[in-house]
C-alpha cells in the first residue's frame, strides 16, 4: 500500500448501480446537449436564408420604372 492515504473503496452492487446509473445519466445528457446544439444551428441558417430572402422581395416590391430583359 501507498503512503499517499488513498484508499481503494469496497466494491458493491449497489455502488456499481449507481456508478452505471451515473454514466447512462451522463452520456444521456451528452448526446441531448449535442442535439439541442445541432437543432439550433439548423434553425440559425434557415433563419438566415429566409430573411436574405424576404430582404430580396422587399427590395424588388419597392422597385418601380424598371423592366426586366430577358434574351
Amino acid at each position: 500500500m501507498s503512503g499517499s492515504g488513498a484508499r481503494r473503496l469496497k466494491s458493491s452492487p449497489a455502488r456499481r448501480e449507481l456508478l452505471i446509473a451515473n454514466l447512462f445519466l451522463l452520456g444521456l445528457m451528452g448526446i441531448g446537449t449535442v442535439a439541442f446544439i445541432a437543432t439550433r444551428s439548423v434553425q440559425i441558417l434557415i433563419m438566415g436564408q429566409r430573411l436574405k430572402q424576404r430582404q430580396l422581395m422587399q427590395t424588388i416590391s419597392k422597385l418601380s420604372d424598371h423592366y426586366i430583359l430577358c434574351g
